[in-house]
């Protein structure tokens, strides 16, 4: 028997159609086997989840409620699902603010901070409150021609979809005419990390991973390399165990000022879509803990060390095959 688990459970997992349900699937199967019994749902049907879970159903979109809400609970019954993650963003956004699946086993937010932290100028001024930095803010100011260049984010979204890079003051006019929800902020210089962290259902922290992001596509990582920087983020993870708000798996990404201080620029509350294996690779199994806590069961927490430095990561496609049904 695993030393996490002393029975078997239903894992449920929504929208596990992308890369990261794909990677949970894989890698909780690898480490319990039979212990598990992988549910996986999505609203695409050709997605590898189909064929490499236990069972797979395809949903209405999150979009249509009471058609998701319908067709998920009538899974949940006859799967008998005991525990679930949810895996995206959009997931977070519904699971947070609909109590349903109720006896359902998950480790996420609350909904005011989940909407909080996924504004990003409500996350900003959050983080700033803690004494954290984050980049400045062009909200209710145009900025001057040294301030240039500026990065163009919406409020609201993941990955790289809708940024843009400001160059100068005719830029900044053209896209501030076309890009309503979107908001301008000191574009910042070097290279990106990302932090994968795990909180427990009290607000501690579980462990933390810091790596660089090489190489991304659509906003996740396909090349990350593990970078122990312990002594400039073990403070911002200290300040946000004091919030008591965090639960479950986050993620934030930062870069460094000329002074070595970081600077958070973005922050999810859900499981990194890249970068994820790398942790998993370096110690900290990241899926297999958070199922720990599911279940009830703690552990010491995760310390990442320079001996892992240098490890990379890198992301590949493998094709697989669907067979017409006769």
């Amino acid at each position: 028997m695993s030393e996490y688990l002393s029975n078997k459970i239903n894992l449920l997992l929504t929208s596990a159609g992308g890369s990261t349900g794909t990677y949970l699937i894989r890698v909780l199967k690898k480490c319990l086997g039979e212990q598990v019994h992988i549910v996986a749902v999505d609203v695409n049907k050709n997605v590898p989840a189909k064929i490499i879970a236990d069972r797979f159903y395809v949903v209405p979109q999150l979009s249509n409620e009471s058609e998701y809400l319908s067709s998920l609970q009538k899974i949940v019954e006859k799967e008998k699902v005991t525990h679930m993650i949810p895996v995206t963003s959009y997931d977070m956004n519904f699971y947070t603010v609909h109590s349903c699946l109720k006896g359902v086993k998950r480790l996420i937010v609350d909904a005011e901070t989940n909407r909080v932290l996924s504004n990003k100028w409500e996350c900003y001024q959050f983080l700033s409150s803690l004494g954290i930095r984050v980049p400045r803010c062009y909200v209710d100011e145009t900025p001057r021609e040294r301030d240039y260049p500026l990065f163009l984010k919406p409020y609201q979204g993941s990955g790289s979809k809708g940024t843009q890079k400001i160059v100068d003051g005719e830029d900044y006019a053209y896209w501030k005419a076309h890009s309503a929800g979107s908001m301008f902020m000191e574009f910042l210089q070097g290279d990106e990390f990302t932090v994968d962290c795990l909180f427990d259902d009290s607000g501690k922290c579980e462990g933390f991973f810091n790596r660089k992001r090489e190489k991304t596509i659509s906003g996740g990582a396909v090349v990350t390399t593990a970078v122990c920087d312990n002594e400039i983020l073990t403070p911002v993870i200290r300040t946000l165990e004091k919030t008591g708000k965090l639960r479950g798996p986050i993620n934030f990404q930062y870069k460094k000022k000329a002074s070595g201080e970081p600077v958070l620029f973005d922050f999810n509350t859900r499981l990194a879509s890249g970068g994820l294996p790398l942790a998993v690779e370096c110690g900290f199994n990241i899926p297999m803990r958070l199922v720990n806590l599911l279940d009830g069961g703690g552990g010491s927490p995760y310390l990442q060390t320079s001996k892992t430095d240098g490890v990379t990561m890198i992301r590949y496609y493998e094709e697989l095959f669907i067979h017409n049904e006769s």
